[in-house]
């Protein structure tokens, strides 16, 4: 029977002058039989892959290994090319036996340079992907085996250089910048448990090979090793909890520049086992207040006061980083910058406040929408001023050559402001009928008592 697993067996033996017997008690002679393990290599190099898709064939092959395989030097002969055909089988786009069938093979042979995947990375499209990294390690689902080699590590794998690795994660590439989400979950868990599996971890990660590759997708976007490795060091990855999902969400709209991922939960019992400092972080207010810190590029206002109604805090040490995300500034941030706000919506005079302000670096307009929605008590904690009618006056009077964007509504809005009549009146928010604008002193209106004469008509601004 087991001929047909290994054609040519007959006619090996007998250029062997060797005589094969089916039990070592069906023979009587001087020494028990067995197999060299040269032998035993040989003549195994010609296992077909499509052992691995019959039942009755991987019962056969286990059952001649349980014999055969008589010491630790015969089951590491074995293994080479036994595990050589179990590559070709998993490479295949066939089903496979059992993998209990497949697992009394794997226990007759050395599977010291097997790699267990974790099941959420061991489904057999991501195997698939992995048989095709030729010279690397095989990897199998971690149950096909009972149990783990005793004379390893802590998890009981044992470690490979990187240069073995590297090639497992480069056929991971694929799902990992593509677009279907589940695949790249588990092309995720896969790379990080090909990590668990590197000799001196730290040291690999900084391998400009590997640091090139990506190893997980996180919120839509691939991140490489190396912006992995960045995120552990400034301390941007962040724990899988409901409250880190709600900030992360808040975050990244109101600061897209804070680097903040999230390690899924389905990843974060491999990646614990992950040798080395490698801890996530809690994604709280203050972990917030850390990367704010840091940003230069801020979201729309309706995104800041999202995030700020979220994180605030009368702690001092987040003051700079509160003041910043009002401002949409990273300047703001020291109390040199003076933060000023209105009291009341006025969209017009707010975009042309903002642009008065903008000529003086030392000062910022809060957009009323964060003034709404966080409160004035709040904001005044923070240090911003509100400026009240009187203040607004000053400063439409000291720019009011300024007032090169005027329109309706602007005008409006500063004529409804209640500014004093001594400032209101120098400043040109009259329209004339010809289109122009003008102060209180230079237009006029015509009245039944004092009608202008058609020869003025034309020179003087009504």
């Amino acid at each position: 029977m087991i001929a047909e697993l290994l054609p040519g067996l007959l006619q090996w033996a007998g250029r062997r002058g060797l005589t094969l017997v089916c039990d070592p008690g069906a023979a009587i002679t001087p020494e028990e039989p067995r197999w060299m393990p040269e032998e035993l290599t040989e003549i195994l190099g010609g296992l077909k892959p499509d052992t691995f898709f019959s039942k009755p064939r991987t019962a056969r092959l286990a059952t001649f290994l349980e014999v055969a395989c008589s010491n630790e030097d015969l089951r590491q002969a074995a293994a080479v090319p036994v595990l050589a055909a179990l590559r070709k089988a998993l490479a295949s786009d066939r089903q496979l036996t059992s993998h209990e069938e497949i697992g009394k093979v794997l226990a007759c042979i050395s599977c010291e340079n097997v790699i267990r995947m974790p099941g959420s990375a061991a489904k057999r499209g991501m195997l698939r992907r992995l048989a095709s990294a030729e010279g690397s390690p095989v990897c199998i689902p971690g149950n096909w085996l009972e149990e783990p080699e005793d004379d390893r590590d802590d998890s009981g794998q044992k470690r490979f250089a990187v240069d073995g690795i590297i090639p497992l994660v480069e056929a991971l590439q694929r799902p990992l910048q593509g677009k279907r989400e589940e695949e790249a979950a588990m092309a995720g868990a896969a790379a990080v448990a090909l990590l668990r599996n590197i000799d001196d971890l730290s040291g690999a990660l900084r391998h400009p090979r590997l640091q090139e590759q990506y190893i997980l997708r996180l919120h839509n976007e691939p991140i490489s090793c190396a912006g992995l490795l960045k995120a552990v060091q400034e301390k941007c990855l962040f724990r899988d909890t409901p409250q880190a999902r709600t900030l992360h969400a808040l975050l990244i709209k109101a600061v897209p520049d804070c680097g903040a991922l999230i390690l899924p939960n389905a990843i974060e019992d491999i990646w614990k086992e992950l040798p080395g400092d490698l801890s996530l972080e809690e994604l709280s207010a203050d972990a917030a207040c850390r990367l704010l810190a840091k940003a230069r590029e801020f979201g729309p206002p309706g995104d800041r006061a999202g995030l700020l109604q979220k994180i605030f805090s009368d702690k001092p040490q987040h003051r700079g980083a509160l003041r910043a995300l009002l401002a949409g500034r990273a300047g703001a941030a020291r109390d040199t910058c003076r933060l000023h706000a209105l009291q009341d919506a006025m969209p017009a005079l707010e975009d042309y406040v903002r642009e008065l302000f903008a000529l003086d670096l030392s000062a910022l307009l809060v957009p009323f929408s964060i003034v709404d929605a966080v409160g004035r008590r709040k904001l005044e904690q923070l240090g911003v001023k509100f400026l009240n009618v009187e203040m607004l006056g000053e400063l439409l009077e000291r720019n009011s050559r300024e007032l090169w964007k005027l329109d309706d509504a602007l005008a409006t809005e500063i004529l409804v402001l209640g500014i004093a009549d001594a400032i209101l009146e120098k400043l040109p928010v009259f329209r004339t009928r010809s289109g122009e604008w003008a102060d209180a002193r230079g237009v006029w209106q015509p009245s039944t008592d004092w009608p202008l004469p058609d020869s003025l008509k034309g020179n003087v601004p009504l």
